[in-house]
């Protein structure tokens, strides 16, 4: 017999909770899984507030750094589909005030 065994993003996260809550606090921030919608998100925070002139040179950074990690993002999304099949993964990068530094999507 053929089971539907779709969850819902939230059931997923539960299911995984102690996978989603082992996150970093370096002093370079912090690093945090949630849900938002049909979609994972990995969160990480910079300590300081980034001035708009810095904006460029940040989002560069984690551009290339998301980039290089493209291929650990999309396992990710792959485990997560097992349980969520139209599940998103977006990695995204914000200051200590939650200004966006850089976002990326993955379908």
């Amino acid at each position: 017999a053929c089971f539907d065994t779709t969850m819902t993003m939230e059931e997923h996260f539960e299911k995984n909770k102690a996978v989603y809550e082992n996150v970093s606090n370096t002093e370079n921030g912090t690093v945090k899984y949630s849900v938002r919608g049909n979609s994972l998100v990995l969160t990480g925070t910079v300590p300081n507030e980034v001035d708009d002139k810095f904006l460029e040179t940040y989002r560069s950074t984690f551009e290339q750094s998301v980039e290089n990690s493209d291929s650990t993002y999309m396992e990710i999304l792959e485990n997560v589909r097992e349980d969520v099949p139209d599940a998103t993964f977006i990695v995204e990068f914000v200051d200590k005030n939650g200004k966006t530094l850089y976002s990326k999507e993955y379908k």
